[in-house]
């Protein structure tokens, strides 16, 4: 008994010690990681492990209880406490009429449903490069004009696109179910993509059934003749200095490429700073592209 009193004596004076010469310490060691934590608010957002446990998912903004919606922008992490942010959860920006600026890590596979439903402020989006489902209603009442989904992606839920009118959407052959109701309510919609993929194939079906329905507006098919040289992002048949400026447009989110293929240089599945030095090495003549 005299022992277990001597020894817990001993372990008391070294947290106390410990608190003394290393403040914070202790503190730190009572934070959990990321995997033993069901919430995780980094004083901006909340997270909140997905289902598969591999992964976080944007929950909600962390001041919206105490200050309400009434948030600008938002820059999403890739990586919170050693996990990558894959999801953006259910509504969770639903009704910030005040928002205009998003931006996306490539990380997110899923944006859940009602995520940006009434984000009315927020009129242009990049979606990330590892996306594969759009859930229902997520980007429901908003002022939407042009997406380009990128390829991988498989998913596009009921209303996901509900009241955006004057819509393009660039459809990869990737995706293979798109909810009969997903651009309900939205008019002057244009759908880009591959001849003889599932868009085209949507698109046939919902003007057939908007001669009968209600809401259900005809959506005009666009077809995308994709270019067989790597990096001819203009589709003239060459690689030059108008494929840089499209390419660094799309980087910067101000105008975004409708053929990924071609943008995707290194095969990676995203479209960033590394296309752009591969193709202006071969532009240059330094060194050619394989």
């Amino acid at each position: 008994m005299m022992n277990k009193r001597i020894i817990a004596g001993l372990m008391c004076l070294s947290l106390a010690f410990c608190a003394v010469v290393c403040p914070g310490a202790a503190d730190k060691a009572l934070i959990p990681s990321a995997a033993q934590a069901d919430t995780i608010d980094d004083g901006v957002f909340v997270y909140g492990l997905t289902d598969d446990r591999t992964g976080v998912k944007v929950i909600e903004t962390a001041t919206w209880p105490y200050e309400g919606r009434i948030l600008e922008s938002a820059d999403i992490p890739s990586v919170v406490r050693g996990l990558p942010v894959k999801e953006i959860g259910a509504g969770c920006f639903a009704s910030y009429t005040r928002l205009e600026k998003v931006t996306l890590p490539d990380s997110i596979e899923v944006i859940g449903d009602r995520a940006f439903f009434d984000c009315r402020s927020l009129n242009t989006i990049r979606m990330p490069a590892k996306l594969k489902k759009i859930g229902q209603s997520a980007f429901m009442f908003m002022n939407l004009k042009t997406i380009v989904l990128p390829d991988g992606c498989k998913e596009i839920g009921s209303k996901a696109f509900y009241e955006n009118d004057g819509l393009t959407v660039t459809i990869p052959d990737s995706v293979t179910v798109i909810n009969e109701n997903a651009f309900q309510g939205t008019e002057n919609v244009t759908i880009k993509a591959h001849k003889g993929s599932y868009a085209e194939k949507f698109v046939t079906v919902n003007n057939k059934r908007a001669e009968k329905l209600e809401f259900t507006y005809p959506i005009t098919f666009v077809e995308i003749n994709y270019s067989t040289v790597k990096g001819d992002i203009s589709g003239d048949g060459k690689v030059d200095i108008t494929d840089i400026a499209k390419l660094s447009a799309h980087i910067k989110s101000k105008k975004y490429v409708t053929d990924i293929g071609s943008a995707d240089i290194n095969g990676d599945g995203i479209i960033n700073i590394s296309d752009l030095t591969v193709i202006a090495a071969h532009i240059k003549g330094k060194r050619a592209m394989k």
